[in-house]
Parts: C-alpha cells; structure tokens; sequence
C-alpha cells in the first residue's frame, strides 16, 4: 500500500515450513526511489496477514503466531496493542479503520469462521477534519444540486 507519506509499505510472509532458517514474517517499507528497508521482523514461523494506515499515521496489523494486534510508526517503532487468546480470537485478521477512527476487524475462533472483536480504539488519535476536494457545479440559481466531493466526510 502506499501511505500519505508517499512510501510504500507491505507484508513479507515467512517461508515455506517453520523452521529459523526460512524467511521470517515482516514489515517492509519501498521508498519511490527504490529503496528498501525492513521495519519489524516477526522472526520464523510468524506471518503477518494485515496491514493498514490508520488515519494517526501509523500503520497497524496483525501477526498470526503471536495472535497479536499491532501498531507501528512509519520510522519502524514496534508496539502490541492487543493480545488474543482463542477466546477472544485467534488470527488469522483482517482490519479497517472506520469513519469514527476505531479500528474493526475479524478473526477466526474455535468452531467460528469469522467473529468480530472489539473496536480497537486509536488513543490519542486525532482524527483527521473533513477536507474539500471539489464542489460542483462553481455556482448556480437557488436549487441547483450541488454535489461535495471530499476525504474523511
């Protein structure tokens, strides 16, 4: 995905097997220049399967093994959020920040395909204000539909 920040971030599976000698599941970042770095390793026999930008700037996800929710700062500053414990979920997770800033997702649970846990709340989170992108049409009599294009309506 490319991040307002105008890098690209993605996942890295681990490597076919489990073993320490396969590729370990990680967060990787693409300048548009080319280069390359890794933000966090997950180290072997641990798959990332999310990756999202919250609307704070930072990139949030889950790693499978650990059935950990996870944020992480664009400049690679790792932080769990929230532990799942087959109870409450296990990965693998699908995430989506909501118009209100909360992050949603799924996961799969003993005899569940899919269950939702609770929102998962950006603290601190500023929330960014609606912006305009376009009003047309310019101008018009009284009446005239308007329609308001925009981010974060």
């Amino acid at each position: 995905m490319q991040a307002t920040d105008g890098n690209f971030y993605g996942i890295q599976p681990q490597g076919p097997g489990c073993n320490p000698d396969n590729q370990p599941g990680a967060v990787f970042k693409l300048t548009p220049s080319g280069q390359f770095s890794i933000l966090h390793d997950f180290g072997p026999c641990n798959t990332v399967n999310s990756l999202i930008e919250g609307s704070d700037g930072k990139l949030y996800g889950a790693a499978q093994a650990d059935s950990v929710l996870f944020s992480l700062t664009t400049s690679g500053v790792y932080k769990p959020l929230f532990q799942m414990n087959g109870a409450n979920g296990l990965c693998p997770c699908y995430l989506l920040e909501g118009s209100d800033g909360i992050i949603y997702g799924s996961t799969q649970a003993a005899g569940q395909r899919a269950r939702v846990w609770p929102s998962l709340s950006m603290q601190g989170c500023q929330c960014p204000s609606p912006k305009r992108q376009d009003l047309p049409p310019q101008s018009g009599a009284p009446g005239t539909r308007v329609l308001l294009w925009g981010h974060n309506l």
